[in-house]
């Protein structure tokens, strides 16, 4: 099986540790590049990707392609939470289980991942599913009933 047909989040166990920073980051910049239709290597670990021309719609197509890629439902809101790809490379490691552990702070780190009822009856997207403006609606409307964590 080539490396393209293992999960991601499978290939980042097979890799030592110290390793999986570093290539999850690689993936995050090449997934964020293409979508910006920048040259990876102008896209720096710790540029701002609002600054870069991340944008709302921006923000939650490249959050479904890695919940795809990782298999894990995340928060609409996590490019504006995890700002960078550093900072984004460092939550995703944690979500998926294989983190270094609590925050350079001390704290634990804010959870953008959906709670298991919402990521249930939240739906699929696949190419005839709701258009992307739909969904945003949708997830608005549940924020404002205070159905989805910010």
């Amino acid at each position: 099986m080539r490396d393209a047909e293992i999960p991601l989040a499978d290939r980042l166990r097979q890799l030592p540790v110290g390793e999986r920073p570093r290539v999850l980051s690689g993936v995050l910049r090449d997934r964020i590049s293409e979508a910006l239709g920048l040259d990876p290597p102008d896209v720096g670990p710790r540029d701002r990707l609002m600054d870069l021309g991340v944008n709302s719609m921006k923000a939650v197509e490249l959050k479904m392609a890695f919940e795809r890629e990782l298999a894990l439902p995340l928060s609409s809101s996590v490019l504006f939470d995890c700002p960078t790809i550093e900072s984004l490379t460092a939550f995703l490691l944690e979500q998926v289980g294989l983190g270094q552990g609590r925050s350079t702070r001390g704290e634990a780190p804010t959870s953008h991942v959906l709670p298991g009822a919402i990521a249930e009856r939240r739906p699929s997207l696949n190419d005839d599913a709701k258009s992307v403006a739909e969904l945003l609606a949708e997830e608005l409307a549940d924020l404002r009933r205070g159905q989805r964590p910010f």
